[in-house]
């Protein structure tokens, strides 16, 4: 899901009717991509947060939060998942979620696991498809269908919402603090 940096914002403590009322974030087009998921149980599976452009530096240093909740933070030159992020994602945080997982619930090591996925054109394309089959083999991709992502998706109908939602409040007390 595409996350605004500076959260926008419709709330304001102007006097009713007044003119010319700036609000927060309005004109910053700047964004991240963040990668959301979770399993079956409705754990999280740790968060990829995508950067704009073309070397690590445009990212943010890692911190000691983000550390100790294993959040994998990349780039790419929009911003967007891409073929490299995603295979990021699969090897960095995907298999180690998974591999917790299985040793947790003390199932066999070469498990399967069903990632879904919506029809994003890097998700559908060959080249990540045949990336998945030959590299990851104890994972099975499932597409939910053109068209069906706001139904069947759980990132987009459970997730994404809540997760901006809290991304937007903890900016604005941190905005306010300020």
């Amino acid at each position: 899901t595409g996350l605004h940096l500076v959260p926008k914002s419709k709330t304001t403590y102007a006097r009713k009717n007044s003119k010319d009322i700036s609000l927060l974030g309005q004109e910053d087009k700047r964004q991240i991509t963040a990668i959301i998921g979770s399993n079956y149980a409705g754990e999280m599976v740790p968060l990829q947060l995508i950067y704009e452009g073309k070397t690590s530096a445009c990212q943010v240093e890692a911190t000691d939060e983000t550390i100790s909740h294993s959040v994998h933070i990349t780039h790419s030159k929009s911003h967007w998942s891409t073929l490299e992020t995603m295979k990021q994602y699969f090897e960095i945080v995907l298999q180690s979620f998974i591999r917790e997982k299985i040793k947790e619930h003390d199932l066999p090591f070469d498990s399967k696991s069903i990632v879904i996925l919506d029809c994003w054109n890097i998700h559908k394309s060959k080249e990540f498809i045949e990336y998945v089959r030959r590299t990851h083999t104890n994972i099975l991709l499932v597409f939910v269908p053109a068209n069906c992502t706001s139904k069947f998706q759980v990132a987009d109908v459970a997730l994404n919402y809540s997760f901006k939602h809290l991304v937007k409040i903890q900016f604005e007390d941190w905005a306010c603090q300020r």
